[in-house]
């Protein structure tokens, strides 16, 4: 009976020649699913729990421990291009097409969204909502289980908490000057607190009046009335 004899470099090349035959296989089976998985995902399966905690804002989350429902605001991923196709030179022209591509980027994207909010508002989940096409944004209201199931949409990108800033001075800052009962109307529109907390007191303004005309002889006005201060001004 013959004796088959295999030198080194042959026992190598058999050895690696069995091994690729062993993982090619799984490799491709891996990297089939994979596949799979993202066209999933891109038809508007929920994206994994993990990805949806990192897309709410920390804050929100710690809001929804002590509260039901709450306002909340959804971003989405998709963002106008306004740079190809070049927008128009003409001013007008240009404004219109950055109003239109925004527009347009806002009503694709957020269809799916606001298919789901609507569904979402039928079972309670959400009291309402508002889509906004300049920030591509929609404001809702709703429980934290609308928010969970919003930040599993893939076109979500971002979804943080909608609390009112304040801007002003609160009305219990002091004013630094007084109002006089004349004036009653001034501070029910809260007026002091622009003029003293935003330094905006109408200094320099002109205003023009299209009337029956004007008591320019009157002590608040003689001396700033333009038809009394000569040289065509």
């Amino acid at each position: 009976m013959a004796k088959v004899v295999y030198d080194r470099s042959e026992m190598i090349g058999r050895f690696w020649g069995l091994l690729i035959a062993l993982v090619l296989p799984l490799l491709w089976l891996s990297l089939l699913q994979t596949g799979l998985t993202t066209a999933q995902v891109s038809q508007g399966d929920e994206l994994p729990a993990a990805s949806q905690s990192l897309l709410i804002e920390s804050r929100l989350r710690s809001e929804f421990e002590q509260a039901t429902a709450l306002p909340f605001l959804v971003y989405l991923r998709a963002k106008a291009d306004l740079a190809q196709p070049p927008l128009p030179a003409v001013p007008t022209s240009r404004r219109a097409e950055v109003m239109r591509r925004l527009q347009q980027t806002a009503a694709e994207s957020q269809a799916p969204l606001l298919a789901a909010l609507a569904g979402l508002q039928a079972k309670g989940q959400v009291s309402g909502y508002r889509p906004f096409w300049i920030v591509n944004a929609i404001a809702v209201t709703g429980t934290e289980e609308s928010l969970r199931r919003l930040a599993a949409h893939p076109g979500v990108g971002w979804i943080t908490s909608d609390t009112p800033r304040q801007f002003l001075p609160t009305q219990e800052r002091p004013l630094t000057a007084s109002v006089t009962d004349d004036a009653w109307g001034l501070p029910r529109i809260g007026a002091p607190y622009v003029w003293h907390g935003l330094g905006i007191d109408g200094a320099g303004v002109t205003v023009a009046i299209v009337d029956t005309g004007v008591d320019w002889l009157h002590p608040a006005l003689n001396s700033n009335y333009r038809g009394n201060r000569g040289g065509g001004i």
